[in-house]
């Protein structure tokens, strides 16, 4: 009997200290989600046939990025004696819904064959 008399004191005690401290309790804070830039600018190459490669940023991040891009440009890369590289790069500022071209035009290599490699891009928010 006294057991059973201690029991129900326990529970109605267990009771109010729950209730009472989701009465009192702070509502929780939920961390806020951030896009990364790495989700919200994007790169995108199309091939334009013998004219070369268009290589594309769009930014759909809530801020202004700084973005670069770079690659080599191969003429004649099964040669051993003609074969040469042209290393390319641009930078640019983009904002919010913008987007950014360069074409990699393998004008240079004449009537070479030609290849693309080391093509590289990063964007990061600008510090306004």
């Amino acid at each position: 009997m006294r057991f059973a008399n201690a029991l129900r004191s326990a529970s109605c005690m267990l009771v109010l200290v729950v209730t009472s401290s989701s009465v009192f309790a702070q509502p929780s804070k939920a961390p806020r989600s951030k896009k990364s830039v790495a989700e919200c600018a994007t790169f995108d190459q199309a091939d334009k046939g013998d004219d070369g490669v268009a290589l594309s940023v769009r930014n759909s991040c809530a801020v202004p990025v700084a973005c670069t891009m770079s690659w080599t440009l191969v003429c004649a890369p099964e040669s051993k004696k003609r074969k040469s590289l042209h290393k390319e790069a641009a930078s640019f500022t983009l904002a919010d819904g913008a987007s950014e071209s360069r074409d990699a035009s393998p004008a240079v290599c004449g009537a070479d064959s030609w290849s693309l490699e080391n093509i590289q891009w990063s964007c990061a928010p600008t510090r306004d």
